[in-house]
């Protein structure tokens, strides 16, 4: 991806595919990340709420102008900088402290055997797995911000060490929230599902290094709140409106801030938001993305465009209206795959000397 020499994800399909296209994935980022901000920001409420006893729409509010200022004042550089403070308070409040909590707490309860069927259980299917795969396995191949940092890395030496670095530290992440989780369970913390994770570090910590977590945990999603800020506003002005001025870029940080906020108190569902924002990006660009850079094959630019656009719409469709039964996700992902299918033709191989 650094080799492109491309800054953001719809630039690299628009080199695929060709201009057209290239705005068609703009405006679906777009889409996306500004329902991934709703998220980030309803997460961070659901976290500090968990541990205080501050009203939810204020935290939610105040949340989001927070993570709107630094990101339009700093711009990539201050994410960069400030995404290594935030890892930095991740790893000690996680894997320092919550982690160890947890294990302790886990060897004096047990872990309960019924949650350790995996990778499926009673309500749990194949398909289940297969949505979940597709839903969030998928984005870590093709994701606007994940490539944004990739694409902004000061060389291929350093992307490269990067991408390693961020999937172990992922993998460490993803297992400690697990076991605080397996912790919770055991120990009987109640709440909703959604907050499972704040209350049970509540209560396992105690009033005196809580709030030192609490600082971690919305760290957590700080990480990626400026991160999908920047996306959605340089797709805006590289791709869409061809415009080169930060200012621009700050405008549509504190606009799409703004609806972020909006589809969050629109919504004021954390998983449902969460699922939302990830249906659409998951079936309408990973698999044009992909097969993109398939060797051997060519998918014609307006099939392309379909699969993003008729894969995202069936999808939002299924979400929505729930026609059916079958996951969302799936749904749009298929959708997508047969039109990719219709759209595909074996490439002409190269002339001699060109």
């Amino acid at each position: 991806m650094r080799r492109s020499g491309e800054a953001t994800l719809a630039s690299v399909i628009g080199r695929l595919y060709g201009e057209r296209v290239r705005r068609v994935a703009a405006v679906l980022v777009v889409s996306a990340e500004v329902v991934w901000f709703a998220l980030l920001t309803e997460a961070t409420e659901t976290v500090v709420t968990a541990m205080t006893p501050w009203d939810p729409t204020l935290v939610l509010v105040g949340t989001a102008l927070v993570f709107v200022a630094y990101t339009a004042l700093g711009g990539q550089r201050a994410v960069v900088r400030t995404d290594l403070l935030q890892l930095a308070l991740m790893a000690a409040s996680l894997l320092g402290v919550a982690l160890p909590l947890a294990v302790a707490s886990l060897a004096r309860t047990g872990v309960p055997a019924r949650l350790l069927r995996f990778p499926v259980g009673p309500g749990f299917s194949w398909l289940d797995v297969l949505g979940l795969l597709v839903l969030v396995g998928l984005p870590h191949a093709v994701g606007s911000d994940v490539w944004a940092k990739l694409l902004s890395a000061r060389d291929e030496a350093s992307a490269r060490r990067g991408t390693l670095g961020a999937s172990g530290v992922k993998l460490a992440f993803g297992l400690a929230c697990a076991v605080v989780a397996l912790a919770g369970v055991a120990a009987g913390v109640g709440g909703p599902p959604s907050a499972l994770l704040p209350a049970t570090v509540r209560e396992l910590a105690g009033p005196a290094v809580a709030p030192f977590l609490l600082v971690g945990l919305v760290a957590t999603m700080q990480s990626s709140s400026d991160s999908v800020l920047l996306s959605a506003a340089s797709a805006t002005t590289h791709d869409l409106l061809r415009l080169r001025s930060p200012g621009a870029v700050r405008l549509f940080v504190g606009l799409y801030g703004v609806l972020g906020l909006l589809v969050a108190l629109a919504l004021r569902d954390l998983v449902e938001t969460f699922r939302l924002g990830y249906t659409l990006f998951a079936s309408a660009l990973i698999l044009p993305t992909l097969a993109g850079f398939a060797t051997g094959w060519k998918v014609r630019p307006r099939f392309a465009a379909a699969a993003m656009l008729l894969g995202g719409g069936v999808a939002l469709a299924q979400r929505f209206l729930g026609l059916g039964g079958l996951d969302p996700v799936l749904a749009g992902t298929a959708v997508n795959a047969a039109v990719l299918a219709a759209g595909t033709r074996r490439a002409r191989p190269a002339t001699p000397g060109r």
